[in-house]
């Protein structure tokens, strides 16, 4: 994100705190995924996630493991990000 990152703290399946930066917000069918990449990755493999709830305050986050729709969230980022895919 531009001149403000945005950073987004998660709870793993073993109870450790892993830092997110938001990378980007795609909308589908009224659904909003977040492109995500962990703080300390070095790979650089981006994590995709359904963001649910029903409000700011009580979002949760659920990693998306349906693999075509992950690729088509993913396509949709390369096109509008292309600066951070090089």
């Amino acid at each position: 994100m531009d001149e403000m990152d945005v950073f987004i703290p998660m709870v793993d399946d073993d109870g450790n705190e892993i830092r997110y930066e938001l990378l980007d917000e795609i909308v589908i069918d009224e659904k909003s995924y977040l492109v995500m990449l962990a703080e300390d990755d070095e790979e650089g493999f981006v994590e995709i996630f359904e963001q649910t709830g029903e409000d700011e305050e009580n979002y949760t986050y659920e990693f998306v493991e349906d693999e075509a729709l992950g690729m088509k969230i993913f396509e949709l980022f390369k096109e509008r990000n292309p600066e951070l895919c090089e």
